[in-house]
């Protein structure tokens, strides 16, 4: 099968077209509102479409399909998506900047690691290396509703409500149901089942 993958509007779409190089597998989801959506599950060295393009599109996803309390803030309908500095994905988070989900713009925020994560924040984006001061600040994200998403192969547990694992050229994530619901976060259903693991 002939595949080319564009973007648009933050969804990742499979379409004919040129052929892709190396394995793509794709978790398909058939309902009405995520018929046609890409949420995981393909080869990182995919052509021509970049790792990194297929995480923040993840992330998109994710977003796309979950819900904070009631209570919850959102600035001028924003969502602040803050992305680690240490991540690969902070060189080209720009993509996701000003996306429309929900009602709601996409705002990327470059974090650094400090105490400012739990304030500003709905959507924080880790890598391996910030484990330990996730570990720090993990109480006060919860009590704030934060959704974590943790790029770790490490597999540590730092608390993290969604970790993303790259797992013999594959992109696959487990969820912690009880962070989450620790944060007061809802998840749809239809992304635990595309998950690896739910915990």
């Amino acid at each position: 099968m002939q595949l080319h993958t564009v973007v648009h509007d933050g969804l990742l779409r499979v379409m004919e077209g040129s052929l892709i190089q190396g394995c793509l597998m794709l978790k398909w989801i058939r309902h009405s509102g995520l018929a046609g959506v890409l949420l995981l599950a393909l080869s990182v060295n995919a052509q021509p479409v970049s790792e990194s393009k297929w995480k923040a599109a993840f992330i998109y996803n994710v977003v796309r399909f979950s819900e904070w309390p009631a209570e919850t803030v959102f600035d001028n309908d924003t969502i602040n998506v803050c992305i680690s500095v240490n991540s690969a994905l902070s060189r080209s988070s720009d993509q996701l900047n000003n996306r429309t989900v929900n009602g709601k713009r996409l705002v990327i925020w470059a974090w650094q690691p400090s105490p400012d994560a739990p304030r500003l924040c709905h959507v924080l984006y880790t890598w391996a290396n910030d484990r330990e001061y996730l570990r720090q600040i993990q109480n006060d994200l919860t009590m704030k509703s934060v959704l974590t998403i943790a790029d770790d192969d490490g597999g540590g547990d730092d608390g993290s409500i969604i970790t993303m694992h790259t797992n013999q050229k594959k992109i696959v994530f487990d969820i912690n149901m009880r962070a989450a619901k620790k944060a007061r976060l809802s998840l749809s259903s239809n992304l635990l089942r595309l998950a690896r693991t739910v915990q």
